[in-house]
């Protein structure tokens, strides 16, 4: 699930990038609020690149009412692509999933110790700007820095790139509880801890 606004340039860049090769069968969704939107166009271009491929890829129009926009772009997607699916992977739209080893993401999901949900912790490429790389540096050093905080606070989660079980959500409250939080990420691993589930980090970043 690619929830997606706005910046055509940054949309057109990563969406167009395919997924890594993983054991699962992948369907490729990119939930925008709908055609008035800047991201939709390019959308709809890497998904006919991507089906080109021989991927499964969609885009919907979420038409999102919820406080927090992404939450209900993904819960839209959810419900309407998520039948006979076990899991789903958010990965925002600036996250480079072609960097992305999508098994290191699921497999800690499966089995008989599943974990609920596990993320990578975010950082940031270097940028064309010299911002960009002062940002960049500076957070990669900093106690902002989510891969080393995460190193420090099991408890942490970021959504930027995650993968949770659809059962484990829905026992959670499913996504759309979720929509008047700015924050929930940190919302939805209190309430998958809550219901019995692990929530794990991934040996992997996200790059963006």
């Amino acid at each position: 699930m690619r929830p997606c606004a706005g910046a055509p340039e940054l949309v057109a860049r990563s969406l167009h990038r395919p997924p890594r090769d993983c054991a699962a069968q992948l369907r490729w969704v990119a939930a925008i609020d709908g055609p008035h939107d800047a991201a939709w166009a390019p959308a709809l271009d890497a998904r006919d690149q991507l089906v080109a491929r021989g991927i499964d890829a969609h885009v919907i129009a979420t038409a999102a009412t919820t406080a927090n926009h992404k939450v209900g772009q993904l819960a839209a997607a959810i419900e309407r692509f998520g039948s006979g699916c076990d899991i789903v992977v958010v990965a925002d739209a600036d996250v480079d999933l072609g960097a992305v080893d999508l098994d290191a993401l699921i497999t800690p999901l499966t089995g008989p110790a599943a974990a609920a949900a596990c993320w990578s912790a975010p950082v940031e490429d270097d940028g064309d700007s010299l911002g960009d790389r002062v940002s960049a540096a500076i957070l990669s050093a900093s106690l902002q820095s989510f891969a080393l905080l995460s190193a420090l606070d099991r408890r942490l989660f970021v959504g930027k790139l995650f993968a949770v079980r659809l059962d484990a959500l829905a026992a959670a409250g499913g996504m759309s509880a979720l929509g008047a939080h700015l924050g929930e990420d940190f919302e939805l691993a209190r309430r998958l801890r809550e219901h019995g589930g692990q929530v794990v980090g991934a040996r992997q970043v996200a790059r963006s």
